[in-house]
């Protein structure tokens, strides 16, 4: 495999458990793309003062974290205004930081935390 190939090689995300939305959930890493598109909408809503972009927008980040139990993103199966129908603001904002955090912190570093 050439260098090229190996570097633009997807990674393949390791699910990990954590407890959102009233429930134990599969999450995955997203690709810094994702994360970055999320950040540059945020921003602009925000600026726009637009409470219901920010809102899909949210809970969109957190769609496409959940996986399914094919591993599949339930983004690709359930729509941020479903999601918005059901659960509270607070409630996908929590969600939103757990997302977050899994995507910022570096791996192990959880554990670190828990052992110190």
């Amino acid at each position: 495999m050439s260098l090229k190939a190996l570097l633009l090689t997807p990674e393949t995300p390791v699910p990990v458990t954590r407890t959102l939305l009233g429930g134990e959930f599969e999450l995955i890493r997203l690709p810094a793309d994702r994360l970055s598109q999320f950040e540059k909408n945020r921003v602009k809503y925000s600026q726009e003062q637009d409470p219901d972009k920010l809102n899909d927008n949210t809970a969109m980040l957190v769609l496409d974290s959940i996986i399914d139990e094919d591993g599949s993103p339930m983004s690709k199966t359930i729509k941020p205004k479903e999601l918005l129908k059901t659960k509270s603001v607070t409630a996908i904002n929590a969600a939103m930081r757990v997302v977050l955090q899994l995507n910022y912190m570096a791996e192990g570093a959880e554990e670190e935390a828990k052992e110190a």
